[in-house]
């Protein structure tokens, strides 16, 4: 997680998590005012409450890509960083390191460490 972007980048992260849960409870909250204006007496305004419904749908999926493109641009940061702690350590291995492992090995375990992340 120190990799994923720093405390600011996860505190925004987080923050930005519980709005858009935040979100998806207020759009129920609003579904039952809706149901509930049509057991009142009068008219109810599909305007209003499809309005409020929609503007709730479209913050809410806004919310929710700015959430992924966070996510993504975090293990982005994380994976980068992780590779370049890899290839350092492996290029300043000692000589007798290389002497005793196969580039074969080392090169399986690049390509499975980067599948992973």
């Amino acid at each position: 997680m120190r990799y994923f972007g720093g405390a600011p980048f996860r505190l925004f992260i987080l923050a930005f998590t519980f709005f858009e849960n935040s979100l998806g409870i207020a759009l129920s909250f609003w579904l039952t005012i809706w149901v509930g204006a049509y057991e009142k007496p009068g008219p109810v305004s599909l305007l209003y409450f499809a309005g409020g419904y929609a503007a709730i749908m479209v913050t809410d999926s806004v919310a929710g890509a700015v959430q992924y493109l966070s996510f993504s641009r975090g293990a982005w940061l994380a994976a980068r960083k992780i590779h370049e702690d890899l290839l350092r350590g492996v290029l300043y291995a000692p000589l007798s390191w290389w002497k005793n492992i196969p580039v074969g090995r080392v090169v399986n375990r690049f390509s499975r460490d980067m599948s992973s992340l």
